[in-house]
């Protein structure tokens, strides 16, 4: 045990020599980034400075040793798949399997699941209010021949077609390609990435009596690799939200989460909400009492030192008994006008009212 202790202390010097030598850099320059990355290549190709460094931080420089090589093979992979990244979506933007699982969640709330070989827009509608509806497949051969995995509508720019930038964005898509009743030519690309001209709206949809169908037909191997990342990262961090709000008594819709986790899972997930509202009304109850207590004490503690320390001076001083003296005179002067007030009969409120309107317009003929 004294051993880690010590391990721990000499690793915590040398995180503190690293933020002070930072710090200092920092000031130096004037906390510009550009003068301090020209500082440290300056400093960094000094000979003496790898001596500089193992002294004060060998532990931490062994470690830089160790993984500088697995560092630059990094970044040259990184150097390489540049473009790729930077071409494909974002990890952090939602990807199609999610509206996917929305689109089962809604199904599911509508009461059952499209009929098999029918075309959804008999369900539902092709057109709405100047939008047409956009039906997304995983593959091309379930856009075919089954029904569609998640759809949504966009609306119909008038002389020009339809923007495809919102479908990007919502579902996470690399690449669209539309789904036609062609067997010479199943699939239609256009000719802008995100953006599809009426007269190909028109003929795909069939006179706008088809909904569009559309599906990734490029998917590069990075989108793969982000994708794969984010699912189970994703489903991990929405079943600790959904534990947390199940603990503070704000449960999520178990439709969702049957979804995700299976049935089971769902029904577990419900039967511990409908306790955790019961000991959220409890831990309720108990954080307003301590907040009442808690408010209680300090007002006693605060009216003790202000009868103490500081209400025998303030209480003594000019400026509190002058204050005092006129908000005396002035509660003497509104009772006054009260007892006054209060004293008068029917005539008297005539003469009163009669001279405060001769009082009015004087005034506004005078021009005030």
């Amino acid at each position: 045990m004294p051993k880690l202790t010590t391990k721990v202390l000499l690793y915590a010097q040398e995180v503190a020599f690293i933020a002070m030598t930072l710090g200092v850099l920092a000031a130096r320059n004037r906390f510009s980034i550009r003068r301090m990355k020209r500082h440290w290549v300056q400093t960094s190709t000094n000979p003496d400075f790898h001596d500089f460094i193992e002294s004060y931080m060998p532990l931490i420089l062994k470690h830089i040793e160790r993984l500088y090589p697995r560092y630059l093979e990094l970044s040259t992979w990184y150097e390489k798949k540049k473009e790729d990244i930077r071409m494909s979506p974002s990890i952090f933007n939602p990807a199609p399997f999610e509206a996917v699982w929305l689109a089962m969640v809604e199904m599911r709330q509508l009461g059952s699941l499209l009929p098999d070989h029918v075309r959804s827009y008999k369900y539902a509608g092709v057109m709405k209010q100047g939008r047409i509806r956009i039906e997304y497949y995983t593959t091309l051969e379930k856009g075919q021949h089954q029904t569609p995995d998640t759809w949504m509508y966009l609306p119909i720019v008038r002389n020009q077609g339809v923007d495809l930038s919102v479908l990007y964005k919502q579902w996470g898509l690399e690449s669209v390609a539309f789904v036609v009743d062609n067997k010479l030519r199943p699939v239609f690309k256009p000719a802008k990435d995100r953006f599809i001209s009426l007269t190909a709206v028109h003929d795909i949809s069939k006179g706008f009596s088809q909904p569009l169908r559309v599906f990734e037909s490029r998917i590069s191997t990075m989108t793969v690799v982000k994708r794969t990342i984010r699912k189970p990262c994703y489903l991990v961090l929405f079943l600790m939200a959904s534990l947390y709000k199940m603990a503070i008594g704000y449960p999520i819709e178990t439709s969702y989460m049957s979804v995700l986790y299976g049935s089971r899972y769902a029904l577990f997930y419900q039967g511990l909400s409908r306790r955790s509202a019961h000991l959220r009304h409890s831990l309720t109850m108990a954080s307003r009492i301590v907040t009442h207590l808690c408010y209680a004490i300090i007002m006693l503690f605060g009216t003790l030192i202000w009868h103490t320390f500081v209400a025998a001076k303030i209480v003594t001083s000019w400026p509190v008994k002058k204050a005092a003296a006129v908000a005396a005179w002035g509660i003497t002067q509104v009772g006054g006008g009260i007892n006054i007030i209060l004293s008068l009969d029917k005539k008297a409120w005539v003469v009163v009212a009669a001279l405060s309107w001769y009082t009015v317009a004087e005034f506004r003929t005078l021009g005030f």
